[in-house]
């Protein structure tokens, strides 16, 4: 019998011992777990980031796995807890907006527009399931209202990887939060995106698709211009360069650097691409 996988997606950090206690929770459980440290240095409260991130590992993961993500401001307030079982995985979250790219992944999706900008409450993708943890008998017997990673969210990974039906630890829903995305905008030979993350080395990682990259492109960001694509960060050691990155979208990056500190970026920083053919025009910088 294969041992069962769970992976752990938390702002915990490491110097306390809040993961630690968490696995030991889940090896109390399921005694033959596989645990997995996506990461625990996700900035703290920020949601959004968590969600790219247990996005950007999940994928790799065999279907069985479950995934615990907790980034969760709103622990010991009136936010749910839940189950999301997908085609992908089953993932084990607060319900506010951690599970979003998986959401916007099976068919959900808000967009990021001047009139939407907050989060909303989609219906629960065709083909998923989901679950209100609201059945305490599975969760540790003293709950406390700050470490409900601990308390309620270990124990129900560790039932759900022991072969407990996320049936019987919770009521089933049908809507959940989901955060608005950034959208791309192309006209004629442009394409507009924005930066959505930034990686440990300060590559800014973008929305951009590869096809808005084709013919010649011009990259423009915070006042700079880059002229093509790179093939690898060391065609430009030391200086900005644009290149398709692991997750199949345009990327800056300084070979050998930080494009973060190089232009100040942050998320939600304009991107515009401008295809200009094989016989360019002037540039205007």
């Amino acid at each position: 019998m294969s041992r069962p996988t769970i992976t752990l997606t938390t702002d915990f950090g490491i110097s306390d011992a809040y993961v630690a206690a968490m696995k030991g929770v889940i090896l109390s459980i399921c005694a033959n777990a596989t645990i997995v440290d996506v990461s625990h240095e996700i900035e703290r409260h920020n949601v959004t980031e968590a969600a790219y991130v247990l996005a950007s590992a999940s994928e790799y993961y065999p279907s069985g796995t479950v995934h615990v993500a907790v980034v969760d401001p709103g622990v010991g307030s009136s936010r749910r807890a839940l189950i999301l079982q997908t085609p992908r995985g089953t993932y084990v979250s607060p319900d506010n907006g951690t599970l979003t790219h998986i959401l916007n992944e099976c068919g959900a999706c808000i967009t990021n527009t001047e009139s939407r900008m907050s989060s909303e409450m989609v219906e629960v993708p065709e083909g998923c399931r989901a679950f209100h943890l609201d059945k305490p008998e599975y969760w540790l017997p003293n709950v406390t209202r700050t470490f409900h990673g601990r308390d309620i969210f270990a124990p129900t990974a560790a039932r759900l990887a022991d072969g407990v039906p996320a049936s019987d630890l919770g009521s089933p829903v049908h809507s959940m939060v989901c955060l608005p995305t950034p959208s791309f905008h192309s006209a004629e030979n442009t394409t507009t995106g924005v930066v959505v993350h930034i990686d440990t080395y300060g590559n800014l990682i973008t929305n951009i698709p590869p096809e808005a990259t084709q013919d010649n492109p011009e990259i423009r960001i915070s006042g700079h211009v880059i002229r093509g694509l790179s093939e690898s960060y060391a065609d430009a050691t030391g200086d900005l360069l644009a290149i398709i990155g692991s997750r199949s979208t345009l990327e800056i990056a300084v070979g050998e650097g930080d494009a973060r500190t190089f232009l100040n970026a942050s998320i939600g920083d304009r991107v515009v691409v401008e295809r200009r053919g094989t016989n360019p025009r002037p540039c205007r910088d």
